[in-house]
């Protein structure tokens, strides 16, 4: 996304520039000051072309209500820019996807106002960044000293971040049965899951402390995206320091095994291959 011009830096290298020098960056809210595109503001289509228009250079190119794609440059990096058309999202949102093999990979969202800045949502901890037209490609900026902007011409969202659409998170519970009090804990992708000791809380994801989010899977194969799930369990024996011993077990669990976008419960039991997730 960013070019620097003696050394080969990124997104990564935005996100420490931001803080010496924007203090920070953007929190994503509304902007009621933006400038509708013609189509829908829901359209969810996955490459479009509007007709208002759009950047400081007042070229009658469409800005808003299009998928825009990085240009090839020194960095290497790949990344995907969609300007409104998103469904179930406000004309004036903004996602970018940062392709596997760039810098900073990952998926980030922003607001984008009437005067093309974008604010991204506090949580990337991005600076705003201003959007631009000339000769019919997208100028991307964050004007920070030592930067350069990078273009982008009009191209398809591959999906590779998701489809283009705001689809709301999967949700986990994962309960641990009566009987299984040496069950110390389960991760996915390395991430603490809280558990449910049976009967101490319900399970319908009503509860935040004992609900999970399922992120993005950190492994792909020709199968698709799947998890690493690992429950470690405490054992009969003991150390020499007389402490109880612990096993883990592990096992991969594709992302097919939980239902999009809604709350999904699942208990710890014993499996082929030891203790593991299955379905309530």
């Amino acid at each position: 996304m960013i070019q620097f011009t003696k050394h080969k830096w990124s997104l990564a290298a935005a996100l420490m520039l931001s803080l010496a020098a924007c203090g920070g960056g953007g929190g994503g809210g509304d902007d009621s000051g933006f400038a509708s595109p013609a189509g829908s503001a829901t359209g969810g289509s996955q490459s479009s072309s509007g007709s208002s228009s759009g950047g400081t250079s007042g070229e009658s190119t469409a800005l808003e209500d299009t998928v825009w794609v990085r240009l090839p440059g020194p960095s290497g990096d790949r990344t995907e820019i969609a300007i409104g058309g998103i469904k179930n999202e406000p004309a004036n949102r903004v996602y970018m996807c940062e392709k596997k093999g760039s810098t900073a990979a990952g998926f980030y969202k922003g607001i984008i106002s009437s005067d093309n800045v974008v604010k991204w949502d506090a949580e990337h901890g991005l600076p705003n960044t201003y959007f631009s037209l000339s000769n019919g490609k997208l100028v991307f900026d964050y004007r920070i000293n030592g930067s350069l902007p990078t273009e982008y011409e009009k191209g398809s969202w591959s999906g590779e971040c998701g489809p283009l659409e705001n689809v709301p998170p999967t949700k986990l519970t994962v309960v641990v049965p009566t009987g299984l009090a040496g069950i110390q804990g389960v991760t996915i992708d390395g991430k603490s899951v809280p558990l449910i000791r049976a009967g101490t809380a319900s399970n319908d994801c009503s509860n935040p402390s004992v609900t999970f989010t399922l992120p993005r899977p950190a492994q792909t194969n020709s199968n698709g995206g799947y998890y690493m799930v690992r429950v470690t369990d405490r054992t009969q024996s003991v150390d020499a320091g007389g402490a109880y011993k612990t096993t883990t077990y592990e096992s991969a669990f594709y992302t097919h095994y939980f239902t999009a976008g809604a709350c999904n419960t699942y208990k710890v039991e014993w499996g082929n291959m030891g203790y593991t997730l299955a379905p309530m």
